[in-house]
């Protein structure tokens, strides 16, 4: 009987890469490993006539993650997720994940001049934050209104100076928040205590809601 020739969008790959004491299975249709041998899935495929496929070796010839994903990538195949990050991919997860925080918005509820308490989303972009600097600075100046016109997702909305002006405040201690909870982040990559994304994305980075009342 000829031997049949899996797709690579439906193989499987067994062996015992570096960083692992025993064997595992890998499969690309499911994209993750198999718990056991005996997964009902991976039975079916062979029962069609495949067989696994040896891991591949790297350029050194060792058997690593690192080769299984640059086959995988030749095919269009997305990577195994099984082989660590670098530091460096590590450092660039942690900056754009503090910089998507800080510019993502920031949530206040207060009452709007005549209105009701209502949930607010700031829009929080540097050209954002420093409009809202900018305001905040000139309703604390001298002759300055007591009141001003803002504008949000959900239309426009008229607030309190002192309001703006104690938004503005959370807003900055928010922004300086995510960069506080990036420095030991950044620390922990270096010392080689944070590993993986996972790990950046359960740090202590500060919430995008305010729990503050206004003002």
């Amino acid at each position: 009987m000829p031997l049949l020739i899996p797709s690579y969008s439906d193989a499987y790959w067994t062996g015992e890469p570096v960083g692992y004491t025993s064997p595992i299975l890998y499969g690309s249709a499911r994209g993750g490993l198999v718990a056991t041998p005996e997964d009902a899935a991976y039975q079916a495929w062979l029962e069609k006539g495949y067989t696994a496929w040896p891991w591949p070796k790297d350029e050194f010839g060792a058997v690593t993650t690192t080769a299984l994903d640059a086959a995988l990538a030749v095919c269009g195949l997305p990577a195994t997720g099984l082989t660590p990050p670098t530091t460096a991919q590590l450092i660039a997860y942690a900056n754009a994940k503090q910089w998507a925080l800080a510019t993502g918005g920031y949530t206040v509820t207060l009452t709007p001049v005549g209105g009701s308490a209502t949930a607010l989303l700031w829009a929080t972009d540097p050209i954002s934050q420093a409009l809202v600097t900018g305001k905040a600075v000139r309703l604390q100046q001298t002759g300055a209104p007591t009141s001003t016109v803002w504008q949000f997702p959900t239309g426009f909305e008229t607030l309190a100076a002192a309001d703006f002006i104690a938004v503005a405040m959370q807003i900055a201690d928010f922004v300086q928040a995510t960069f506080t909870a990036l420095e030991p982040v950044l620390a922990a990559i270096a010392a080689g205590t944070i590993t993986a994304s996972a790990q950046i994305d359960a740090a202590g980075w500060p919430t995008a809601v305010s729990t503050t009342a206004v003002p």
